[in-house]
């Protein structure tokens, strides 16, 4: 995990806004052999599982061996998907809405496919918070000058999926995150930044919804992570970097993808103090240690943040 403490003495600011960096050399973990706009379902215990939005594919790579199961109806279209136990995989389905998929035996079923009477129109993210509930995000027809795109709250109650709207809005949501000190991070595509809003946990919270991060070049974002002092890591088409801030806004770093790779990085995922990037113009998965110590949890206010964009 991430240490959160400085060491001791005042830290130097620029030395605090470059503090996440990263260890070593890029790795690379699995060639996939497709390409597209590829998610990342999870990676645990040396074990990744990602999906290629474009044909339904779903990936299992254990460290040796490449599994390959297809999605098993042909009007299923999978864009996003997070795993609710051990067997069991929640969807974000464009065409059919919220389904649940069991892979080993082709098991694929609609569990939600609207909220209170609203029909969802294109769901495309899941976030699990660790609750009992995850974050559904539905872009709908939303953009720029129309932002109608909404984010879902689902509940897990006794093998029932229970949808409350909890966020409406946002200019094309395509991601979303969740912290440790229950911020909700929302991706708006459409404005090429992230919001910060309290999440369902935050009891009792009132705060006004507002832009947390902002990238001046490429489109997104693609992919958000959160780590375990609540730093916010953002991917984003066409740049050749990941932006991270901590968890006030104040930004750190940017850590640049493989040289090999090109600048198409569709998702992003943390698992303990390893980064992972998936590029879709490679079809790769990719991962980096992230440098832990002189991560603070919490910025002081007397060090003033970098200027707006930021100009590294």
């Amino acid at each position: 995990m991430l240490g959160c403490s400085y060491p001791q003495g005042k830290p130097d600011k620029n030395e605090l806004f470059r503090a996440v960096k990263a260890n070593e050399e890029w790795e690379l973990v699995i060639e996939l052999g497709e390409t597209g706009i590829i998610r990342i379902v999870d990676v645990a215990s040396e074990v990744a599982w990602l999906l290629n939005i474009e044909n339904g594919h779903f990936f299992c790579f254990n460290g040796e061996d490449l599994e390959v199961f297809k999605a098993p109806f042909a009007n299923a279209n999978p864009v996003a998907a997070r795993f609710l136990n051990e067997a069991d995989i929640l969807v974000a389905d464009k065409n059919l809405g919220l389904c649940k998929y069991l892979p080993h035996s082709s098991s694929y079923y609609v569990v939600a496919d609207e909220c209170k009477g609203i029909p969802f129109v294109g769901i495309n993210s899941i976030t699990m918070d660790g609750y009992g509930g995850a974050y559904v995000s539905d872009a709908t027809s939303s953009g720029y000058f129309k932002r109608d795109g909404k984010i879902y709250y689902v509940w897990f109650r006794d093998g029932d999926f229970d949808v409350e709207l909890f966020q409406e809005g946002v200019a094309f949501p395509s991601c979303t995150a969740v912290s440790e000190n229950d911020n909700l991070f929302i991706g708006e595509f459409a404005t090429n930044s992230v919001i910060c809003v309290p999440s369902k946990a935050a009891q009792g919270r009132v705060e006004t919804p507002s832009m947390f991060m902002y990238h001046d070049n490429g489109h997104g974002p693609t992919g958000l992570a959160v780590d375990s002092c609540s730093n916010v890591y953002a991917s984003f088409e066409f740049c050749h970097d990941i932006l991270v801030s901590s968890q006030n806004g104040s930004q750190k770093t940017r850590i640049s993808l493989p040289e090999c790779a090109k600048s198409f990085p569709s998702d992003i995922y943390i698992d303990g103090d390893w980064l992972y990037v998936v590029e879709g113009t490679e079809g790769a998965l990719f991962r980096i240690k992230l440098s832990p110590s002189v991560v603070e949890s919490e910025i002081p206010d007397c060090l003033e943040p970098l200027s707006w964009p930021w100009q590294l």
